[in-house]
């Protein structure tokens, strides 16, 4: 479409040109789900139990191998779990008991003595034996209920059981890494304060002849004071995971001489 404008002092004429502006709009695709549906949760394999019970291996650290078996071998609440599937099993069987026949058998022996006016004695031995079977048909299915049941019940303990043993190397594998790191930040904070106090040191000595004012020598003391103040945070940090490792191995002091040696370490610096 072209439109003519005024005429301008030169003679020209002035032209607009106007277009049609068209829009285009393209409506998205938005996802039906913005997370995975319960179903495909529910599907998901259990973890495999092989790889479960050596998976710190792979790490390469013969300390945090030995507290892991440990761990299995002396916590409390994974040993009250075993109990748990245990007792399960137990009674899983006992309801199966019911579908299969029932059979009872029974003997005995008499012996008897008698005499009468005569000095004949006799003697009479009496043996007597019985045999019992019994079948109860399940017709309306509450022995098959009652056996589902005490699966179900199996099946939780079992799943409780993996629960306990997952949280319980987790947490002691967590606990010895920070043990670990924090000790390497005790050794870097260390050398930071070695370095940090020559420098107050050489601050106190410039500030002496007038080379800096006082503030030089209080920034350098409130940094080294900042350091210490790390020191002692992460030794206390350092004391909780000893504690919490304490608990997961199932109390009693009888630490390994490593992890001794880690905690003495920690404690003389």
């Amino acid at each position: 479409m072209v439109r003519r404008g005024k005429r301008d002092l030169l003679g020209t004429h002035q032209v607009e040109i106007g277009l049609e502006k068209k829009h285009f709009h393209v409506q998205p695709v938005s996802p039906r789900s913005w997370h995975t549906g319960l179903e495909a949760g529910l599907s998901t394999s259990p973890p495999n139990p092989t790889l479960l019970a050596k998976w710190w291996t792979a790490l390469g650290d013969p300390v945090l191998s030995s507290l892991e078996k440990r761990a299995v071998a002396g916590n409390l609440q994974l040993k009250e779990a075993l109990a748990r599937v245990r007792e399960a099993r137990a009674l899983r069987g006992v309801k199966r008991s019911v579908l299969f026949p029932v059979l009872d058998a029974t003997g005995g022996v008499t012996r008897q003595r008698t005499s009468g006016d005569t000095a004949v004695v006799r003697r009479t031995t009496l043996y007597t034996a019985g045999f019992d079977a019994g079948w109860e048909l399940d017709i309306f299915g509450g022995a098959r209920r009652s056996i589902e049941a005490a699966q179900a019940q199996l099946e939780a303990a079992q799943e409780g059981l993996t629960d306990v043993l997952v949280s319980l190397m987790a947490e002691v594998a967590l606990n010895y890494a920070n043990v670990r790191t924090y000790q390497a930040r005790l050794d870097a904070v260390a050398a930071n304060i070695k370095a940090q106090e020559d420098i107050y040191q050489l601050n106190v000595s410039r500030y002496k002849a007038g080379l800096v004012d006082f503030t030089t020598v209080l920034d350098a003391e409130r940094a080294l004071q900042s350091l210490q103040d790390q020191v002692a945070a992460s030794r206390g940090t350092v004391t909780s995971n000893f504690i919490r490792l304490y608990k997961a191995l199932g109390g009693g002091w009888g630490l390994m001489d490593e992890v001794k040696e880690i905690y003495e370490k920690t404690e003389e610096k």
